[in-house]
Formats: C-alpha cells, sequence, structure tokens
C-alpha cells in the first residue's frame, strides 16, 4: 500500500470509527485493546492515489474512515471497469483472507483515511470470536451485494437510468442528504456508458433541477424526479447507452 505516513490510531479514534458496527476487537480487554491498536495504522491517500493493485500481496484489511474509494478491473485491452464504491463504513481487501492478494485496485476517489487492520489479527479474531466471524460474513455478503447492484441496476436501462440509479445509491450511502462527486470519466467506467454521454445526462438533470452540484458539498438531488427517470422505461429522450 501506498498512501502518507500512518500513524496507530487511539481510542478514542476507534469510538468514533464509522465501522463500529464490526468491533474487530469486541469483547477484548481494555489492555489487549490498547496492545493490538499498535498494530492497526491510519492511513491517508490524496485524491486519485492508488491505495493498491490487483494481484499485489498485501497484509492489511482495510476501513474507509473517510472518502471514496473505488474498485476496478482492467480488461487486456486496458480498459477500466469499476466494480464496487467504497464509503464510510465499508471494508475492502476481505479477500486477502482467502489467497494473500487483492482482487481489484483500488484508487481514491476523494481526499481517504483508512484504518488499515493485520490480516493476521482479523482471522485470529474470526477463528476465536464467533460473533466477530459472523459480522465480518455479513461485511463480505454486503461487499457482493453491492457488486451485484452494480452490474444490474447500474449496467442496465437507457444512460439517464443508470445516471440517476447512481445518484440514488450515492443518496443513500452519502451523509446529509449529499452524495459525493464522481468525475463524468469514473461515472462512465462505473456505468458502462461513454464519458460524453454521462456529461450530457448530468448536464440535462441539472438543467431540469434534478440535480444541484457544488464543489465542496457534493451533489444535492430531487430525489422524487430522479427515482422517476430512474424507473422509465424508454423516454423519448433518453440517451442510448452507448
Amino acid at each position: 500500500m501506498t498512501g502518507a505516513p500512518s500513524k496507530p490510531p487511539s481510542l478514542q479514534d476507534c469510538e468514533h470509527c464509522p465501522h463500529h458496527h464490526v468491533d474487530v476487537m469486541g469483547a477484548t480487554p481494555e489492555t489487549e485493546r490498547a496492545r493490538l491498536l499498535q498494530f492497526f495504522r491510519l492511513r491517508q491517500y490524496a485524491v486519485r492515489e492508488v491505495i493498491y493493485a490487483e494481484g499485489e500481496p498485501g497484509v492489511f484489511v482495510s476501513v474507509v474512515r473517510r472518502g471514496l474509494v473505488k474498485l476496478t478491473l482492467y480488461s487486456r485491452s486496458g480498459a477500466e471497469r469499476i466494480v464496487r464504491l467504497a464509503m464510510p463504513g465499508d471494508t475492502i481487501g476481505l479477500e486477502l483472507m482467502l489467497d494473500g492478494r487483492f482482487h481489484h485496485t483500488a484508487i481514491a476517489l476523494t481526499p481517504v483515511e483508512l484504518c488499515l487492520m493485520p490480516r493476521d489479527v482479523v482471522d485470529e479474531r474470526v477463528n476465536t470470536v464467533p460473533d466477530f466471524a459472523r459480522k465480518v460474513m455479513a461485511e463480505w455478503h454486503a461487499s457482493v451485494d453491492d457488486a451485484e447492484r452494480f452490474l444490474t441496476d447500474l449496467s442496465t436501462g437507457t444512460a439517464h437510468e443508470r445516471v440517476a440509479r447512481l445518484l440514488l445509491y450515492l443518496h443513500e450511502r452519502g451523509a446529509g442528504g449529499r452524495c459525493p462527486l464522481i468525475g463524468r470519466e469514473d461515472m462512465g467506467a462505473l456505468l458502462g456508458i461513454t464519458m460524453e454521454t454521462t456529461s450530457r445526462v448530468v448536464a440535462e438533470f441539472k438543467r431540469e433541477g434534478l440535480l444541484q452540484e457544488d464543489a465542496h458539498e457534493g451533489w444535492r438531488c430531487d430525489n422524487v424526479a430522479v427515482e422517476r427517470v430512474a424507473g422509465r422505461r424508454g423516454p423519448a429522450n433518453a440517451s442510448p447507452a452507448p
């Protein structure tokens, strides 16, 4: 993994972790928890920085504390396809527990902070704490559900439908009713349409008042109108999805 210099998290960092629903050290005495935390790392990544690459060996499973991460696969021709977006509270790199290598390339779409959890610590907790093992399996299942949703909701239908469904997905996962901003090229790679088509659809949504864009605060949507577009079938003004 790359990124800025790391530091161990404090107990206070853990108390405010967005991943609190899966406590890797649940039921651990405080003295033991403090000892284990020295092996964890908080690390920050800049926009467009590669966090890890497909096929690389790894020793840390990571929790997204802040920001937005895209998980991508590349074809032999170099074409990119985004298969998942990870937001605060999500876990990435769980596949390391199977074969010790990453199955995707992870790239920061915004400034990102990760909590890096040693794979051997996670593995030990899975083997000794049944409740934690169930939580890890639930996390894995959630990541599979996300990937399947991208294959269905976000990869089928017209370009208008795909963009609308992506906005609804980001709104569901975002904080304060705002969606994190995603570049047009990344939207195209995620939705399986061209950047030009994506730009045209987003411009239409903004003209029609469905979408407001703020470089600092993200997108704000008219959810009722966007939901109507997301469920629309073949409207006269809909763009095809090339």
